[in-house]
C-alpha cells in the first residue's frame, strides 16, 4: 500500500517528533547538507580514501567503536547481545582513471565500473592527481561516429610538458561534484549511487547515539563494490553477524529509460523498495513488511528471481547462515554524470531502518 505522505521530506517531518534535536529548524538543512557533501566527494572503485575519512568523520561520535580494515572497509559497532545486526552500504562510486597522456597533454582514460548512461561527451570531470584537482571537459577525435573510450580524451587545458609533469597513468577520473535540487523533491548528483544510502546509515547512527540498544548493531560501509563486490566479503568475515540488511540503489520504473514489467515497482516518490528474491531471507523481508505496515511507514515491493548485482547476494555467499535482506531507493540515470532520487524515499527509509533495528521481531528472523 502506497500512501505517499507529502510530508517526508529532508526538509520538514525529517526528523520523528520525538526528537527534541529535531525542534531547531535548521537540523533538517544540516541533513541534506551532509548528503551534498557525501555524494560531492570522490571515491572511484579502489580510491575511496577520501570518501571512507569523512565517513569515519562522521560516524565516530555515534559508535562505540570504530575500525578501518586494510581494504579501506568502514566498520562502525553499537555494542550488545547476539544477534548482531548489520548494516551495510557500499561507498565507492563508477568513474575513470588515466590511461595515458598524449604529446598534445589530451588525457587518455579508461572506466573504472560499468558506465550505463551514454553522455560521456561534452562532460565536466575532476581529474585527481596526488596533490591537486584539475577540471576537464571530455572532448572526442572529429570525424568519429562512435562513443568508444578509445574515441574520447579529456582536455584540461594543460600542455603537453605540463599535463606529463602533473598528471600520472592510474590517477582517478570523476564526474563534475554537486547536487541540484529539482522539483517534487528530487535530488540529482553524481554518486547518489551509492552515497544516499551511506548517508541513510550515518543519519540513522546520529539519531539512535542516546538510545540504549537492544542488541549490537554494526554499521558497515564498504569498498570495490562496483567492480566486483571486493570489499564486503571481508566485512562479514571480521563480523561473522547473524542478520544483515543490504542498502543500495534501484533503477527507478517510472521515467522513459527505466525498466518496465519487472517484478514489482520502483517509482520515485513512492518509498524504498523491499526485495523478496532466491537468494534473499523470506523471513527478513515479511518481518521488514510488517514493521512498516504497524509504522505507517511507505515502502515499495518487488523480486529478483536470480543473483542480484548488490553486496546482499555477497554477503550470503561468504555467509550462507547469514539471514539477509535487500532495501533500495529509487533512482533514474544510473551511473552516470547525474543520477536522481526523492527525498521522500529517503525520509522514508531511515524511518523503517529506525524502527526495525530495535524490533524484537526481527531480532526472532534470526533464529
Amino acid at each position: 500500500m502506497n500512501r505517499c505522505r507529502n510530508k517526508k521530506s529532508l526538509h520538514d517531518d525529517f526528523y520523528p517528533t520525538d526528537d527534541k534535536e529535531a525542534q531547531n529548524a535548521q537540523q533538517p538543512q544540516l541533513a541534506l547538507g551532509r548528503l551534498m557533501q557525501l555524494a560531492s566527494v570522490a571515491g572511484i572503485s579502489g580510491r575511496e580514501d577520501d570518501v571512507g575519512k569523512l565517513v569515519q568523520e562522521q560516524l565516530q561520535p555515534y559508535v562505540d567503536d570504530i575500525h578501518v580494515d586494510a581494504m579501506g572497509n568502514v566498520i562502525g559497532l553499537r555494542k550488545g547481545k547476539k544477534p548482531m545486526l548489520m548494516l551495510e552500504a557500499h561507498m565507492d562510486e563508477v568513474g575513470f582513471m588515466v590511461q595515458s597522456v598524449d604529446a598534445g597533454g589530451y588525457v587518455q582514460f579508461l572506466p573504472v565500473g560499468p558506465i550505463w548512461e551514454p553522455p560521456v561527451v561534452g562532460q565536466r570531470m575532476h581529474l585527481h592527481t596526488s596533490t591537486s584537482r584539475i577540471d576537464g571537459i571530455v572532448g572526442y577525435k572529429q570525424g568519429s561516429s562512435s562513443v568508444d573510450y578509445g574515441d574520447m580524451y579529456l582536455d584540461t587545458g594543460l600542455g603537453g610538458e605540463e599535463a606529463e609533469g602533473l598528471i600520472k597513468v592510474g590517477d582517478a577520473i570523476t564526474f563534475r561534484d554537486g547536487v541540484t535540487t529539482l522539483a517534487n523533491g528530487l535530488l540529482a548528483g553524481k554518486a547518489m549511487d551509492n552515497r544516499v544510502s551511506v548517508f541513510v546509515l550515518l543519519e540513522v547512527a546520529r539519531q539512535l547515539a542516546k538510545v540504549n540498544l537492544t542488541r549490537a548493531v554494526a554499521f558497515c560501509f564498504s569498498v570495490r563494490h562496483e567492480v566486483g563486490a571486493l570489499g564486503i566479503p571481508a566485512i562479514v568475515t571480521a563480523l561473522e553477524p547473524d542478520q544483515a540488511i543490504v542498502f543500495d540503489v534501484a533503477l527507478a520504473s517510472d521515467y522513459p529509460h527505466g525498466i518496465e514489467g519487472r517484478l514489482g515497482e520502483s517509482d520515485l516518490n513512492k518509498g524504498p523498495v523491499l526485495w523478496r528474491g532466491v537468494d534473499l531471507s523470506e523471513a527478513m523481508a515479511m518481518c521488514l513488511e510488517r514493521i512498516a505496515d504497524e509504522e505507517d511507514i511507505d515502502i515499495q515491493r518487488a523480486a529478483w528471481n536470480r543473483f542480484t548485482p548488490t553486496n546482499a547476494s555477497h554477503v550470503m555467499k561468504v555467509g550462507p547462515a547469514v539471514r539477509t535482506s535487500l532495501i533500495s531507493i529509487p533512482h533514474r540515470y544510473p551511473h552516470g554524470p547525474n543520477s536522481v532520487v526523492a527525498q521522500r524515499d529517503i525520509a522514508n527509509l531511515i524511518d523503517l531502518l529506525r524502527a526495525s533495528i530495535s524490533s524484537r521481531e526481527l531480532m526472532g528472523c534470526a533464529n
